[in-house]
């Protein structure tokens, strides 16, 4: 998410002062934390699930969901 749409996010619940700081409104500060965690998901490509999966090397479900995991952090980071 670039600054800008996150400022334009900020823009819908809250205010900047004189001091270039931004100020909200009684529950605009937990709605605007809100609109930013859920404002974009990456998820994985076929080829980067495939990826995790030959990863493996076996049929355990535990790795097989670890690998899946380890990649989604490494692109919501």
């Amino acid at each position: 998410m670039t600054d800008e749409e996150i400022f334009d996010i900020a823009e819908q619940y809250g205010w900047m002062d004189d001091f270039s700081r931004w100020n909200f409104k009684e529950t605009g500060l937990i709605k605007f934390a809100l609109a930013i965690k859920t404002a974009e998901w990456v998820g994985l490509t076929d080829e980067e699930i495939d990826k995790a999966v030959k990863s493996c090397n076996t049929v355990d479900t535990y790795k097989y969901f670890r690998a899946i995991e380890a990649q989604l952090k490494e692109k919501n980071s």
